[in-house]
């Protein structure tokens, strides 16, 4: 079963983490200020929903057809924002803002990303 949050609140930990990221690396993007190391955020498994992914998932799960193109988006979602991250911190603001903007190859992962997550929620017949 896919993650949800501890408070029990309707939404899944995967939307809320994915939200989350982006809102760190906008600000980061916007101040040049960010705690965020870009070898962490390049990896997958460092945010909640990853370490679940590629760690505490149930097998029904990883088995699912929806598994892998999830997974793999997430990756791609991970490897673009430790690029946006890059530009950030070496003074490319302005490059860093056109990778988020709409339109951009981060913005369409990120928003195929969230569409592929609500589709495995709806095929387990999850409560969203």
């Amino acid at each position: 079963r896919l993650p949800r949050r501890q408070d029990g609140a309707g939404d899944h930990v995967a939307l809320a983490a994915h939200s989350d990221w982006k809102a760190r690396l906008v600000s980061a993007v916007a101040t040049s200020s960010t705690e965020l190391k870009v070898s962490e955020v390049r990896a997958p498994d460092r945010c909640a929903f990853g370490a679940w992914l590629h760690g505490t998932i149930e097998p029904a799960d990883r088995a699912a057809k929806q598994y892998e193109p999830v997974a793999s988006l997430h990756a791609r979602f991970h490897q673009l924002a430790a690029d946006v991250l890059d530009l950030a911190q070496t003074s490319q603001r302005d490059a860093a803002l056109a990778a988020i903007e709409p339109g951009s190859e981060y913005a369409g992962v990120s928003a195929d990303l969230a569409d592929h997550i609500v589709e495995w929620r709806r095929s387990r017949n999850l409560k969203t």
